[in-house]
């Protein structure tokens, strides 16, 4: 397993949307960072510098980041259940499911823009 680190404004908002996805109850907080960490997943968020951060805390979603060079793949055990942990978070979910291989897949966008996959062994 490899770790992403990924920037937030809003470390508590981006924070509760990891620990939901994954399933988790404790991340590891240390300063600046947060690791949230399940036995499939890794993601670092490292709080952005005040001048480059959004208003926080978050009261929507900001912007999806069409731009971004790479998108994160996280494995859930159920595409239906994390989507379910995260209903209640400012991300969205895509209304389209796709397969590749083995792999049922679903994109997201996290509270902060960030668009992600989450994919389940069929």
């Amino acid at each position: 397993m490899s770790t992403i680190v990924m920037w937030a404004s809003d470390l508590r908002a981006q924070t509760e949307f990891y620990a939901l996805l994954f399933d988790l109850s404790e991340p590891e907080i240390q300063g600046d960072f947060v690791s949230v960490t399940s036995s499939q997943n890794s993601v670092l968020l490292h709080r952005l510098p005040n001048e480059y951060a959004a208003e926080v805390p978050l009261r929507k979603q900001l912007a999806a980041n069409l731009d971004a060079a790479i998108k994160p793949v996280f494995t859930v055990d159920s595409i239906e259940s994390a989507v379910s942990r995260i209903a209640n978070t400012f991300a969205s979910v895509s209304s389209t499911e796709g397969r590749f291989g083995e792999f049922r897949y679903l994109d997201l966008v996290d509270p902060e823009g960030n668009v992600i996959q989450i994919q389940q062994r069929s």
